[in-house]
């Protein structure tokens, strides 16, 4: 059973982008003078790309973008809204979507603007550009997050199992299919469970000086992000799935957030979900904030063999805690 009114959202392209440097498990192992295969132990990848020193995150933003727009078969003066879902900021101000805006150049006057929520922001983002697709025909989403920036190697099972990327994806409305359900919930006993202090107004670095630079890195309690997380997806997603009269059992494929060799071992486990219908591309990106779900549905809609009318749960969690989840009905 479908809800009386979905969305008609048409997902017309997909890109993503890179950086240049290729870092292999073995490579911190060495870096940080750690027995052999501990890196990839812990954090549960092989590799992951990180930007390469003096490196700009701009290049894999317009790779993510030309590779979306191509794949769309149209140009940038075609759209008309841009919406940056990225976890990490590029600066305090201006907001993301402006420098985005800067960096494509578009011939004619387009809206921009942020959609953030962490990990979860492309999924918020095309839950609302699904809303505005009556003013604006053609959207571009776009998430580009430079995890890498952030990390603190010191603590280990919060950095390995990070990686930067971009991803973009253009959207117009449908004839056919379009989000069928979609839900979001935020679980505020976890918001300390992944923080970035730094970066706002409440540890400006004029407050703190001397201890700026520990509170710009990003820290993870994993024990308890993952038991809350347990303990409420299964129940979150019945009650999206519910809502349009749908289950599990009704998804053809599902686009988890890759945030953790774990995570993905309990979306599959816990939530009897068949490995064959899960994209799963952690151990070679790991986890690239909100870039992360936008690159595993490029893969999947490039690399398998999804047809019109499968439905696709895309799904996960952030820091917060959030979960969301939307499925979206290929036209």
């Amino acid at each position: 059973m479908h809800p009386q009114n979905p969305l008609k959202l048409n997902i017309i392209g997909t890109g993503k982008g890179l950086p240049s440097q290729r870092v292999t498990s073995a490579q911190i192992d060495a870096e940080l003078g750690l027995k052999a295969g501990r890196t990839e132990k812990l954090g549960g990848l092989a590799q992951r790309w990180f930007l390469a020193e003096g490196e700009s995150a701009d290049a894999m933003q317009l790779q993510a973008v030309r590779g979306a727009l191509a794949d769309a078969g149209i140009t940038m003066d075609e759209v008309d809204c841009i919406i940056n879902a990225s976890g990490t900021p590029r600066q305090a101000i201006p907001f993301n979507a402006a420098h985005t805006v800067r960096l494509l150049r578009p011939k004619r006057p387009v809206a921009a603007f942020d959609v953030g929520m962490t990990c979860l922001s492309f999924l918020r983002a095309l839950d609302v550009a699904a809303s505005l697709l009556h003013q604006y025909p053609t959207i571009l989403l776009v998430s580009c997050d430079v995890a890498s920036a952030g990390l603190d190697w010191g603590d280990f099972h919060s950095s390995a199992i990070f990686g930067d990327g971009a991803a973009a994806a253009v959207v117009r409305r449908g004839e056919r299919g379009g989000i069928l359900a979609h839900g979001f919930e935020v679980y505020p006993e976890g918001y300390e469970f992944c923080t970035i202090p730094a970066g706002g107004y409440e540890n400006h670095p004029a407050k703190n000086p001397e201890n700026y630079l520990a509170q710009a890195c990003f820290h993870m309690d994993g024990k308890k992000l993952y038991k809350l997380v347990a303990d409420a997806m299964p129940a979150f997603l019945d009650r999206v799935l519910g809502s349009a009269g749908l289950t599990l059992d009704d998804m053809d494929w599902v686009v988890p957030h890759q945030a953790s060799r774990g995570a993905l071992q309990h979306i599959t486990a816990r939530l009897n979900i068949p490995p064959e219908k899960t994209v799963d591309i952690f151990n070679s990106h790991g986890n690239q904030i909100a870039a992360s779900i936008p690159t595993t549905l490029h893969h999947l809609l490039t690399e398998f063999p999804v047809r019109s009318g499968d439905r696709v749960l895309l799904c996960g969690t952030s820091a917060g805690v959030g979960l969301g989840a939307l499925v979206w009905e290929k036209p």
